[in-house]
């Protein structure tokens, strides 16, 4: 009988470690929005007074928000090192397909231009941001009672 009531402990606290996960991964997202948001800035700045190459300012803006983001180098184009430097964010469809599309057209038109691109994501990111802490405020509890519940319902089960 113990070892039914400590197994049913574990159960639940499995399905408790679930939710936290799943939280974890909002809450990721979300910090994810914000660091696209500093670099945003950052490079905005950067291109502005910098005068340098794309990839350059890229990478000093990708330090400065936290972002890991692999070294771009000048081995490939910018928008191939861009997209595989994405791939290995490990990001859901959507938001890798928005990383995508932000990366294809930096260093493609004039200061103008690439300042107007900037401040068309920054808008974006920042959607994406409120969305996220939408999410995470109306998920975040709901996902930890979830798993833990269902964790209690699974020992109850094996009870």
């Amino acid at each position: 009988m113990p070892l039914k009531l400590l197994g049913g402990a574990l159960l639940a606290l499995a399905g408790f470690s679930v939710g936290c996960l799943l939280t974890g991964r909002l809450e990721r997202r979300r910090r994810l929005f914000e660091a696209l948001i500093t670099l945003v800035s950052v490079l905005s700045t950067r291109l502005r007074f910098g005068g340098e190459n794309i990839a350059d300012a890229v990478n000093f803006a990708a330090e400065e928000s936290g972002i890991e983001l692999s070294r771009l180098s000048d081995e490939l184009p910018f928008e191939q090192e861009w997209q595989l430097a994405v791939k290995r964010l490990r990001l859901c469809s959507e938001d890798e397909a928005l990383l995508g599309e932000f990366g294809s057209q930096l260093g493609k038109t004039d200061l103008d231009g690439q300042l107007s691109h900037l401040a068309l994501y920054d808008s974006l990111f920042h959607k994406r941001l409120r969305d996220c802490e939408e999410e995470l405020k109306s998920k975040a509890r709901l996902y930890r009672a979830l798993g833990f519940f269902a964790g209690t319902g699974a020992a109850l089960i094996m009870i």
